[in-house]
């Protein structure tokens, strides 16, 4: 009798602690996936955003439904501001990810095109996101954006009763609370990135392995687009001058993205230093990332020759 008593106390006191670690997780949202009431200095930065982008922003963009997303990797998410699109392309999130490659591109752009009313995309491309993408990784990925109901499950499971995210839960109150400053804002740009070394002679000639299956996301990516009708306005990131890749290899990646984009009806990009006025070391954060003030040129130069159709939203 004492030994059932002693089981059945054990359970409820383990049931309320359950109820309250996932209630408050809940309640801080630390990583945006439940879009829980937003209090001012209390809970509505988010501090785990970096680690766990590929959460927060594939939750978020359920709620925050845009016209027009950014995709591409840490280039993007630092040097393209959505604010700039929004006076061009309607309401704007910025999709990318840190050390995203073409294949979560093309995953994420389908998880948009399939939750939000999209109808522009800007993607940034480089070779380096043509590299094999990490298996691990993408399959993780895949199962959030698929919205089966076993990944999601396990994705709030693990963002929500673990020690983990029991942490963050608590460092978001309290940063909230301290007024610390947050590497995201709400439209997904990446605004704590910290400058590096910006190269002041050229450097060797780099080589990339790319990836055959990336051929293939980009080539689906496009294709995707044209189906849907999405405007896809497609540029290479420029890298500062004496950042150097392997000319023949360089130029048969060049080769390839313009074929594949131009069999589906679209046309990439490439603007010379003089459009951009990129000579300037002052223009990169280091020697891949640009200012956003550049980002700002090339999204005009983007644009500038696009008929923009009205946004579905403004006849809402």
């Amino acid at each position: 009798m004492w030994a059932s008593h002693y089981i059945k106390l054990f359970f409820i006191y383990f049931a309320i602690i359950f109820i309250l670690n996932s209630g408050f997780v809940i309640f801080a949202d630390p990583y945006n996936i439940f879009g829980s009431p937003n209090f001012k200095s209390i809970n509505n930065l988010k501090f785990r955003y970096q680690t766990y982008e590929r959460v927060n922003k594939i939750y978020q963009i359920r709620r925050f439904q845009p016209n027009t997303i950014i995709l591409g990797s840490s280039v993007t998410d630092v040097g393209l501001k959505p604010q700039s699109v929004n006076r061009l392309a309607g309401k704007t999130f910025n999709l990318s990810f840190a050390g995203g490659g073409i294949q979560e591109a093309q995953l994420a752009f389908r998880f948009a095109a399939e939750n939000a009313p999209i109808e522009t995309v800007v993607l940034g491309l480089e070779i380096f996101n043509f590299r094999m993408a990490d298996d691990s990784q993408l399959v993780q990925f895949e199962g959030r954006v698929s919205g089966g109901l076993w990944a999601t499950a396990k994705d709030i499971a693990r963002h929500t009763i673990s020690i983990d995210a029991l942490y963050d839960a608590i460092y978001t109150i309290y940063a909230n609370l301290a007024g610390n400053p947050t590497t995201h804002d709400a439209s997904g740009r990446y605004t704590g990135f910290e400058p590096g070394a910006v190269p002041r002679t050229p450097r060797e000639p780099m080589g990339v392995d790319v990836a055959e299956a990336a051929y293939a996301a980009f080539a689906a990516l496009c294709r995707e687009a044209r189906e849907r009708q999405i405007d896809l306005q497609m540029f290479v990131s420029p890298l500062h001058h004496n950042f150097v890749l392997k000319r023949e290899q360089l130029d048969a990646w060049l080769v390839r993205i313009d074929t594949i984009a131009g069999a589906h009806g679209f046309q990439i990009r490439r603007f010379t230093d003089a459009q951009l006025q990129l000579r300037d070391g002052t223009a990169f954060l280091d020697a891949t990332h640009f200012r956003p003030d550049v980002g700002d040129r090339i999204l005009s130069a983007l644009f500038a020759d696009s008929a923009r159709r009205p946004s579905r939203s403004s006849g809402r």
